[in-house]
């Protein structure tokens, strides 16, 4: 890493300590409302959108894609974040990109996320909810055409992809990734690609479903985390919605009942 490199990760290393730190230990995020809460992208431009309430996270989509905070698929509680395409031009998902620098590539050692396929979908079979690394490739924050994702995508690593059931994965440096910033590189595990940009530095993470991939897709992720080896682990990162209380459940029977009987002595 050059020494330009080092000074500008130092400095947003210790702007991060002084604002209380851009990750956390494990935080429960929820949508707004809070019993749920999806968005749809259209059109072919990436467009983003704050999750409320969560600073430096994101919904993200393009090519009409349906993002959210759902029960639909529920993991380690009642929600997960949810994810729908409707075609081969349909990406998005949840990202996490608080404008600092998080680390460089080279500390990264790895990280976890919980998948999940639905037997609705109707794209080919191997494709399964990615994790990508947002990484500025030559470590100059000036320069913006390098900052791409590095993906990990679990089909690329020997998983298989089961339907109608949560799968964790577990990444670490001798895990396989892709970019399309060096098509050349192929398939590579993690540490090919840190020997040949030494000087690359982590802006952020995000977990979704691509786009090229004709057919519908309905899926879900939970339980992001990653791990520098100079920092503590960030998250898990569970992604939940509210249920209403049983009392409450059993106060709107009530109410709706109690509207049934007035409408009928009215009648």
């Amino acid at each position: 890493m050059t020494r330009v490199a080092r000074l500008l990760l130092l400095v947003f290393a210790v702007v991060s300590f002084l604002a209380g730190g851009a990750q956390a230990a494990p935080m429960t995020i929820y949508p707004t409302p809070t019993t749920g809460y999806t968005v749809t992208f259209p059109g072919s431009v990436v467009s983003n959108l704050p999750i409320p309430g969560y600073p430096g996270w994101f919904y993200w989509g393009r090519g009409n894609a349906t993002v959210g905070i759902t029960g639909t698929y529920p993991q380690s509680g009642f929600g997960s974040f949810y994810l729908q395409g409707v075609g081969s031009s349909s990406q998005g998902g949840v990202r996490y990109t608080p404008g600092i620098i998080l680390g460089s590539l080279t500390d990264f050692t790895g990280g976890s996320y919980d998948w999940y396929r639905s037997s609705s979908s109707t794209n080919p079979t191997a494709q399964a909810p990615a994790f990508a690394l947002i990484v500025d490739f030559d470590g100059n924050l000036l320069t913006t055409s390098d900052v791409r994702f590095l993906n990990y995508e679990p089909i690329y690593n020997g998983s298989s992809i089961p339907t109608n059931t949560w799968v964790t994965e577990n990444i670490t440096t001798s895990s396989i990734f892709w970019s399309t910033y060096n098509n050349s590189l192929g398939y590579s595990p993690l540490t090919t690609w840190v020997s040949t940009y030494p000087n690359a530095v982590v802006l952020g993470f995000t977990s979704y479903f691509g786009s090229g991939w004709n057919g519908r897709f309905f899926g879900g992720v939970d339980n992001l985390s990653w791990q520098f080896s100079n920092q503590p682990q960030a998250g898990p990162f569970n992604f939940e919605v509210e249920v209403p209380e049983p009392a409450t459940l059993a106060t709107l029977g009530l109410m709706l009942t109690g509207t049934w009987v007035l409408r009928r002595r009215r009648s």
